[in-house]
């Protein structure tokens, strides 16, 4: 869409395929139907896959230039902690505004399906779709990954048209995704929402991935939430036993938690309700089980050996890792076109002059938090401003 709005107005002749009926309709599902499409925080933890690639193109097209899109569309922004939403909350006034700044001069193809493209001989390219045919100079290939409910084919999105043009496709999981643990069904849980941190470790106890805190949430077959989808990428591309070690504590220490439980005035507390103000009552139960202590015997009597056992317990309790949730609930596809086989300063195809590729399709996943439409964005504007140079070359 951006590809299409920039290039129009760049004087160029444009064709939008879209497969849906609608455009943007996934876009109205992402930051829960607030549409995060930026974000002011990066570090090196903020993108997988091509790491290098994803630092390149985001320097060259920051935030505050996608801020500035948003703006010219008529898009206010309004940040929250550095996670920048519409004004209005609301993702359709993104979507809405996009749709209405496509310059009449554009042709939309919508509820088309792409299923080849072939190189034809006087450097154009036919474009094979389930209902038109096209013929066109230029192709930008911006079809998203696998991810999500509106994922139909594999032939029908880029990876099956990149392969059809000799590409070669990294393995492609899905990311940003639920975890499943073993024996969560003894667990009385399902449904309770706590600021937790999870850490993904091996069986032997060796941490693979860093400590993401925040809202997690508690369900029937695991656990789900923010922090979880930034660190499941470790484990839907692993093929290790896995443990999701879960700090209930993630704002204090050890030391900290047993000297507030034993500054309180009431000796005469059970350990469950000593530890009331601290836990749920379920994860007070899954804490004392693992420690070894009663539930009804009197905090107070407990000694310092089994006071320090329920903290430590509480800071990192270990979840066997059983699975995970597929595509169809992912937000983002790890995996994509082997960008060894891309242009990185134009995001053009080394294969075929002309074809170019922009946003999940490549291989590049980033965490929640609008990161990844960030790369949208700013791989999209890659692609044009190589196109739009090019064009102008040619023309003069």
């Amino acid at each position: 869409m951006y590809s299409a709005i920039r290039l129009s107005k760049a004087g160029l002749n444009v064709c939008l395929v879209e497969q849906e009926k609608e455009l943007l309709k996934k876009l109205l599902k992402t930051g829960n139907g607030r549409c995060n499409f930026t974000n002011s925080y990066y570090d090196d933890n903020s993108y997988r896959g091509d790491v290098s690639l994803a630092k390149s193109v985001i320097d060259s097209f920051s935030y505050k230039d996608t801020i500035e899109f948003m703006n010219s569309i008529g898009v206010m922004e309004v940040s929250k902690d550095g996670y920048y939403y519409p004004y209005t909350n609301k993702a359709s006034s993104v979507s809405e505004l996009m749709i209405k700044n496509i310059p009449s001069s554009v042709t939309l193809a919508l509820d088309m399906i792409v299923l080849d493209i072939n190189k034809m001989v006087g450097d154009y390219y036919h474009v094979t779709t389930s209902y038109k045919e096209f013929d066109c100079k230029r192709v930008v290939i911006a079809t998203g990954g696998k991810a999500g409910y509106f994922f139909k084919n594999n032939d029908s999105q880029g990876y099956g048209l990149a392969t059809k043009l000799g590409h070669n496709i990294t393995p492609l999981k899905p990311a940003l995704t639920s975890l499943k643990l073993r024996d969560t069904d003894i667990y009385d849980w399902a449904g309770i929402r706590l600021r937790a941190g999870v850490t993904i470790t091996n069986a032997k106890k060796d941490a693979v991935s860093y400590k993401a805190v925040g809202e997690v949430q508690l369900t029937d077959y695991g656990i789900s939430g923010i922090p979880v989808f930034e660190v499941s990428r470790y484990v839907t591309t692993s093929d290790e036993e896995l443990y999701a070690v879960v700090d209930f504590l993630p704002d204090i220490d050890k030391l900290e938690a047993i000297a507030l439980c034993n500054r309180i005035f009431n000796k005469d507390l059970t350990v469950v309700d000593a530890l009331s103000g601290l836990f749920n009552p379920a994860i007070t139960s899954i804490l004392i089980a693992n420690a070894g202590v009663m539930p009804n015997q009197l905090y107070s009597d407990l000694s310092p050996q089994d006071k320090d056992m329920i903290f430590e317990i509480a800071k990192g309790v270990f979840f066997k890792i059983t699975g995970f949730q597929g595509f169809d609930k992912a937000q983002v596809t790890a995996g994509g076109i082997d960008t060894t086989e891309i242009n990185l300063d134009t995001l053009e195809s080394k294969l075929y002059k002309d074809i170019y590729f922009a946003g999940e399709v490549l291989d590049v996943d980033g965490n929640c938090g609008g990161y990844n439409l960030q790369f949208a964005f700013a791989s999209a504007n890659r692609c044009v401003d190589a196109i739009i140079k090019e064009f102008n070359d040619d023309t003069n």
